[in-house]
């Protein structure tokens, strides 16, 4: 009898110590799994979200852009072949100049219309950006015209005018991504897509 009770306590003992330590362990806190998810869902829909507005304000940035772009193609090829007949056998040289006279208008379409919503820069700096990446774009028109005229030793209209298009397409991409990355910086340039807020005291308990 003594040994039966002795061991009747000790199991009594042993099943307490147990219920002790599983009422002392962590345990998993099932109401933080859909807060976490929901968390996710959120974060997720914000960054479509935010892609949305960035593609949205790019297709109307450049669908304004490529109406400059359209308007001064017509000024600068119309009259770089005006100053061809005025002026036979320089195309180079009158390709320069239309493009000179193109790029004054298009700096003022641009920096008032098309990108009016971009944050400003001081007046000289904008401008000293805006004449050096269009210098390298008429380099880029000028090289394409010289190319046609000496790499293929022609003068034939045809074949200018086709280098020519060509030069201002290749041309238009490198202004309209130097114009946004250098020039005239987006409104909220530096943000950050939203990050996951640190794990909160039930997220920890629940790991």
């Amino acid at each position: 009898m003594a040994i039966v009770g002795s061991w009747s306590e000790g199991t009594q003992g042993s099943v307490t110590g147990v219920s002790l330590l599983g009422s002392l362990s962590p345990r998993r806190n099932s109401s933080a799994f859909p807060l976490k998810y929901a968390q996710r869902v959120k974060l997720l829909h914000q960054a479509l979200e935010h892609g949305r507005r960035r593609f949205q304000q790019t297709t109307r940035e450049f669908a304004k852009f490529g109406t400059i772009g359209v308007i001064n193609t017509v000024v600068d090829v119309g009259l770089w072949n005006l100053l061809n007949l005025a002026f036979p056998n320089s195309e180079v040289k009158t390709k320069i100049v239309a493009s000179l006279i193109a790029t004054a208008g298009a700096y003022v379409m641009n920096r008032h219309w098309a990108f009016r919503h971009r944050k400003r820069q001081q007046l000289h700096r904008e401008t000293v950006l805006f004449l050096l990446f269009n210098a390298v774009g008429l380099a880029i028109q000028a090289g394409s015209v010289a190319l046609a005229k000496y790499g293929f030793d022609s003068t034939d209209a045809l074949l200018l005018n086709a280098a020519n298009m060509f030069g201002i397409g290749v041309a238009m991409v490198f202004r309209f991504w130097s114009y946004r990355r250098w020039i005239w910086l987006t409104a909220d340039a530096g943000a950050k897509l939203p990050q996951e807020p640190p794990n909160s005291k039930n997220d920890l308990i629940s790991v």
